[in-house]
């Protein structure tokens, strides 16, 4: 699995997923609505990180990964 924060693949996760969410982020702005598909989109990826592992170790190793990715994000350190 690979995450992309490419707009276009998050548009394509989001208006796919078969949820009201496509339609009701079609209000905002479109800085907005780009910016929302991206956070939806890697929220998606982390329930496919959890679900499609083999075991609870893991998925909670998989997830602590990404939190630490997250954290370093913030603090200006990207991995």
């Amino acid at each position: 699995m690979h995450y992309s924060s490419n707009p276009a693949q998050c548009h394509r996760i989001t208006k796919g997923s078969n949820t009201n969410f496509y339609y009701s982020f079609l209000s905002l702005p479109s800085e907005k609505r780009k910016a929302i598909y991206s956070i939806y989109a890697l929220c998606r990826y982390l329930d496919d990180v959890v679900d499609k592992s083999d075991s609870k170790l893991e998925a909670s190793e998989n997830l602590l990964k990404w939190t630490s990715e997250i954290i370093n994000m913030y603090e200006g350190r990207p991995l």
